[in-house]
């Protein structure tokens, strides 16, 4: 007779309680559904209170400031919208 497997067993603990030899493994299986579930949360929570990295990035600051220096340079010039300034 070849072994079963391993999903097959579990699900034979689960429902088998009337044997002896069973009886406790069962409860046992029925006990791991909730640890699994409370350590899951417990790496979620504690993935999710994880402080953000900071960037630093200096490229990106210096990206920042070329677009200030040409928003402050098309607000200089007057362009706004409807009167020529934008794409058609």
């Amino acid at each position: 007779m070849a072994p079963r497997p391993f999903c097959v067993r579990v699900v034979n603990l689960l429902i088998d309680t009337t044997s002896w030899e069973y009886g406790h493994m069962a409860a046992l299986a029925w006990l791991i559904i909730p640890v699994i579930a409370a350590v899951l949360a417990m790496v979620w929570a504690g993935w999710a209170a994880r402080t953000p990295r900071s960037t630093g990035d200096p490229a990106s600051l210096a990206e920042h400031q070329r677009f200030l220096a040409a928003m402050e340079r098309s607000t200089r010039t007057g362009a706004g919208v409807g009167e020529g300034g934008g794409p058609r």
